[in-house]
């Protein structure tokens, strides 16, 4: 089993004052110096992630406008796509009606 680890070196006397509070507070929580690291930088990363925005509250005649305005895009997409469909029809008609010629040519 692969395991990731970090190593840090406490240099100064306040980052080893730091390793020896973490110790105590480990012990007094029963977990070993790994484990309090783990949760604490758990909680660091909870407390500093962005809250996600609030869903906002939108009323009936809101929510049937968001809907109609659906619809229309819907809608619009549907009619081009059916254009362009229709375009491509015509095209690959063009293009075989050219081949056809080359072909009689030849």
């Amino acid at each position: 089993m692969h395991q990731n680890e970090i190593r840090i070196k406490f240099k100064t006397d306040d980052e080893s004052d730091l390793l020896t509070l973490i110790r105590l507070k480990a012990d007094g929580e029963g977990i070993s110096v790994e484990e309090y690291a783990i949760n604490a930088l758990k909680k660091y990363v909870e407390a500093s992630a962005p809250s996600p925005p609030p869903n906002p509250t939108l009323s009936t005649g809101q929510m049937n406008e968001i809907r109609r305005r659906i619809g229309n895009v819907d809608a619009s997409c549907r009619g081009e796509i059916a254009s362009l469909r229709r375009k491509i029809d015509v095209l690959a008609e063009a293009i075989a009606s050219i081949q056809s010629q080359l072909d009689s040519t030849t």
